[in-house]
């Protein structure tokens, strides 16, 4: 645990897990060159790195870091509560304890574009966000059984999927679009269904 480190040892806040239970590491030299990076969190994982290389908490701490710093950059577009509310999100997307180390890290293109499709688009509504395997930011939004899903590519682009029930009858859709245009290309569909 943290509080029986030795004195010696130099302490890495990570911030708190989604629970809220504190995240910290502690850096202990071994005499091979290399760190035991302890997680003072239930369950005491561990783990052993060399010099200079980073554990996979600090590796995905250092991602939404760099995230929130792009999302700070636009704040003058977001009101606190959104950007407070996307924070959250940020935090327990990059979560160790539900993080797939197999996939790529967000892309900052692909968040950026996300921004982008955001203070474009002005959707009143914050979307569920995620990430695919290749690292691009999914943004989805969900009322009763219709739904919109946006994935943001590093080039400015989004491609989209929509599912919609009319009477009782469904109707499906998908696309890609400049991310400014997200609205106009959705507008047959009713896009402030989701965006209010």
């Amino acid at each position: 645990m943290i509080g029986q480190t030795p004195s010696n040892v130099a302490l890495k806040s990570l911030g708190r897990t989604s629970t809220g239970a504190a995240l910290a590491y502690a850096y202990d030299p071994t005499p091979r060159g290399q760190s035991q990076w302890v997680a003072d969190f239930p369950g005491r994982r561990s783990v052993t790195v060399g010099v200079g290389e980073q554990s996979e908490g600090e590796k995905l701490f250092d991602k939404a870091v760099e995230l929130k710093l792009i999302a700070r950059n636009v704040a003058m577009h977001f009101n606190e509560y959104w950007q407070g509310g996307l924070f959250r999100q940020l935090d327990s997307l990059l979560d160790e304890d539900g993080w797939s180390f197999e996939d790529k890290l967000p892309e900052s293109s692909s968040f950026k574009c996300f921004l982008r499709m955001i203070i474009h688009n002005s959707p009143k509504v914050r979307p569920g966000i995620g990430a695919s395997h290749d690292g691009n930011i999914i943004a989805s939004w969900t009322v009763d059984r219709d739904r919109l899903t946006v994935e943001c590519l590093p080039n400015d682009t989004v491609r989209w999927v929509i599912t919609k029930y009319v009477n009782g009858d469904r109707i499906s859709g998908a696309g890609s679009s400049p991310v400014k245009l997200l609205r106009t290309y959705l507008s047959p569909y009713e896009p402030e269904r989701w965006f209010g």
